[in-house]
């Protein structure tokens, strides 16, 4: 049965459970503990009166609050509270987390010990721009520890492309016959379009990766189809991009050799070259976001470098650097056997059509032709010494193989270069949504409707382009024409006499052989 009692706090009644006889129930309202008395009941009653004196027992038992005096503040004057601090021990002032000597960041709330910003803070104000220079190798260097598998399947890779390629480069010098030369150089070509194919898709997603700042780096496949049609991109992305400097410096240089000024040409044309070369990490940066039609108009590359000349720089010596053993080998091996090579395939091509030529002096003489060579006319070229071929096919391999061990490291270079400096590069991070909407025709005063404004269109822009730079080519080749004297041209030749900027070359004709000698009879 619950038993009724009074809270002496706020004279509230309560209904205490029978269990809690000779206990104390916390009030709710005040929350005072009011004792429950072990026998009686109701708040006026014996319970009641037992309460009550249980409660002038419990004042009475309590101790009064003691007034301050003027000891107690003597004693906490004379107290050294700097004494009481423990200095052998570094704490966070945010997070209390226990810090170590060389700390200037706490490990677990992101505090600057030093500036007392916050971690949202920082994220908030971007990286420091300052600590590009530090964090490029060092961050570079973990993520190709971390991820060196893509090191040894790029190794892989190269060597699987390169040694294909090898091989129908040999069907292609061995055969004569149209179709399967054609078909095994073109396949040779095509294999070794996945090499750079391969690079250009890595380093797209490298630089993808570290901008959105992901923990574990995304698997990816190898895709051949994607990276011949990548190394395709690749090579007319370097036509149009590098092509207005390759004609202006060839212009520059042929102009200056002739009037005797060849050093003063070639230093012009390597600031040039410079220049461009610096373009490239911003460039590669547009090229591994959604748009990229910023990477293929290189006049408005030029602003944009211009912010970042310094950490572009910076990232061409990392590129240098890593890529230096490889440049070394390809260098020497050049060198040394550069000469050789070329005349060792040069005598391997004509070869081949010195074959051909023989192969269809057979068929003329099988098929009685008339008027057609004979076997005997054509000399056989003998095959040369492809032993002089060892050293550079060999060395071809230690290139790649020096090439994949170092090239992740520049990509992730790239990708803390792009992170470090994303607010400058003026980059296009989504695709702009296109929804249809209706519009509603607008007419003019006499009824007549206005045409909605022209829209630009990226691919006429990239059109016109790739269409400007092709006139360049034309007109610098046509003042390099007149300024030389027409005796320089950076096309052919053939093609120049189409464009009527070289005349025609005036051949005599031919005389008529002389009538077969008649037959004597006898």
């Amino acid at each position: 049965m619950p038993v009724k009692v009074r809270c002496p706090g706020c004279e509230k009644v309560l209904n205490a459970p029978d269990a809690a006889r000779g206990k104390a129930v916390r009030c709710p309202e005040c929350q005072a503990k009011v004792p429950v008395p072990a026998d009686g009941v109701g708040a006026g009653g014996v319970g009641a009166r037992k309460s009550a004196s249980a409660e002038e027992s419990a004042a009475r038992k309590k101790p009064a609050k003691r007034k301050a005096s003027a000891e107690d503040d003597d004693f906490f004057k004379q107290l050294d509270l700097s004494k009481a601090e423990d200095h052998s021990i570094r704490l966070c002032h945010k997070c209390g987390r226990k810090l170590q000597e060389e700390d200037v960041q706490c490990p677990g709330c992101g505090l600057d010990l030093i500036t007392g910003e916050s971690a949202k803070e920082r994220a908030l104000r971007g990286p420091d721009t300052s600590a590009f220079y530090s964090v490029a190798w060092k961050d570079s260097w973990k993520f190709m520890v971390k991820n060196k598998g893509l090191v040894f399947r790029t190794l892989a890779y190269f060597t699987i492309a390169y040694t294909l390629a090898l091989g129908f480069g040999a069907l292609f010098f061995w055969c004569y016959n149209l179709p399967p030369k054609t078909f095994s150089g073109a396949f040779a070509i095509i294999i070794l379009l996945t090499i750079p194919g391969w690079i250009w898709f890595l380093t797209t997603q490298v630089v993808a990766a570290s901008r959105e700042k992901k923990a574990k780096f995304p698997r990816i496949r190898f895709d051949f189809f994607l990276c011949t049609a990548l190394g395709l991109k690749v090579l007319l992305w370097q036509s149009v991009f590098f092509l207005p400097v390759a004609l202006l410096g060839g212009v520059l240089i042929s102009i200056l050799a002739r009037s005797g000024q060849a050093i003063a040409g070639l230093g012009i044309a390597a600031a040039f070259y410079l220049l461009f070369g610096i373009m490239v990490p911003v460039a590669l940066v547009h090229m591994s976001m959604p748009v990229t039609i910023l990477a293929w108009q290189f006049w408005r590359m030029v602003p944009i470098t211009g912010r970042v000349v310094a950490p572009a720089m910076y990232w061409c010596f990392m590129v240098f650097v890593t890529t230096l053993p490889a440049l070394a080998v390809a260098g020497g091996v050049g060198a040394m056997y550069g000469e050789d090579t070329a005349k060792t395939l040069q005598i391997l091509t004509q070869r081949s059509s010195n074959q051909l030529g023989r192969a269809n002096a057979a068929y003329a003489l099988e098929n009685k032709i008339k008027n057609a060579p004979t076997v005997e006319s054509i000399p056989e070229i003998p095959l040369p010494d492809l032993k002089v071929l060892i050293v550079p096919v060999l060395s071809g391999y230690l290139f790649l193989w020096l090439l994949a061990a170092t090239v992740v490291l520049p990509m992730r270079g790239l990708g803390v270069f792009a992170t470090f400096f994303k607010d400058r590069l003026d980059l296009i991070t989504e695709v702009a949504e296109r929804k249809y909407t209706y519009q509603e025709k607008k007419v003019d005063e006499d009824g007549v409707p206005i045409p909605p404004p022209k829209r630009v269109n990226a691919g006429k822009m990239m059109m016109g382009g790739v269409g400007g730079t092709i006139v360049m080519y034309v007109v610098a080749n046509a003042i390099l024409y007149f300024a030389t004297g027409g005796e320089t041209l950076l096309m052919p030749r053939r093609l120049a006499q189409l464009l009527r900027l070289a005349q025609q070359e005036f051949k005599a004709p031919a005389e008529p052989a002389p009538p077969p000698a008649a037959k004597k009879h006898y």
